[in-house]
């Protein structure tokens, strides 16, 4: 299974750092990042098509199409396509900045990667201000 494959439609440095705009396709069955937070981003997520179960905070949306859910700064939250069918959202990232650590290596284009690479990047998304687990994680 792979991570969601990424393009970036608006980066940081084509809206003055205020927003980035970034495009997933989401396998069915992709169990999703850990449970973590960002300090300094708000993320959304807007469902494009497919069936994507969605936790900020407390709170858990089986999103469809059409479906928007908001992840604010400092709260636990994370994705998953439990489905069967594929799936694409549009993530909002606000300020910009965090669509650098999604698409890998700054490319533009689509950019794919194996699970395992998932908690790698992890690892180095920590100088990008990504925060595994929450409360009640231990």
């Amino acid at each position: 299974m792979t991570r969601p494959a990424v393009e970036v439609l608006l980066r940081g440095e084509e809206s003055g750092g205020r927003l980035a705009l970034v495009e997933m396709a989401v396998e069915a069955g992709f169990s999703g990042p850990p449970l973590h937070t960002h300090q300094l981003w708000d993320e959304g997520f807007y469902v494009l098509e497919g069936e994507v179960t969605i936790r900020s905070g407390d709170k858990v949306v089986t999103a469809t199409p059409g479906v928007f859910a908001f992840a604010p700064r400092e709260v636990p939250h994370t994705f998953a396509n439990l489905g069967q069918k594929d799936a694409r959202i549009l993530v909002v990232l606000t300020p910009a900045g965090f669509e650098r650590y999604l698409a890998g290596e700054e490319d533009r284009r689509l950019a794919t990667a194996r699970v395992a690479e998932w908690a790698h990047r992890h690892a180095i998304a920590a100088r990008s201000d990504l925060k595994e687990g929450g409360e009640g994680e231990g």
